[in-house]
């Protein structure tokens, strides 16, 4: 929706397509590096705890 919002000015079909398109892939790709950081989170929180619970 939000990327539907922001191409509803462009007046030519297919440039809306385009900046639909390119919208889309941004929020995808950001959404990718926030799953990535928060399972980098996730298993530096897992190691730490291994750590602390074996020794």
């Amino acid at each position: 929706m939000l990327c539907q919002a922001q191409t509803d000015k462009a007046t030519d079909p297919l440039m809306k397509y385009e900046q639909q398109k390119q919208c889309e892939e941004l929020v995808d790709q950001h959404i990718d590096n926030e799953i990535i950081k928060k399972r980098a989170e996730n298993q530096q929180l897992l190691d730490e705890s291994i750590k602390q619970n074996t020794h």
